[in-house]
């Protein structure tokens, strides 16, 4: 399962010690492990925007609203 956040400030992202990093900037949209989102969300650098299950497909959109 994958979550799909909103990235609310330019930077570096790198969700595990053995994957690549990425530079993201504000307003993309990328997929990260639930823990790594959910440390973004916490850290106010990026907003919820819907889960990905292992293939691939969505789930129903929660609102955080």
């Amino acid at each position: 399962m994958k979550v799909i956040v909103e990235i609310l400030e330019d930077g570096k992202y790198k969700d595990k010690i053995f994957e690549n990093e990425y530079f993201l900037v504000k307003g993309e949209r990328h997929a990260f492990s639930p823990s790594y989102a959910a440390q973004l969300i916490k850290e106010n650098r990026a907003k919820y925007s819907e889960v990905l299950d292992e293939d691939h497909e969505h789930f129903n959109n929660f609102s955080n609203s």
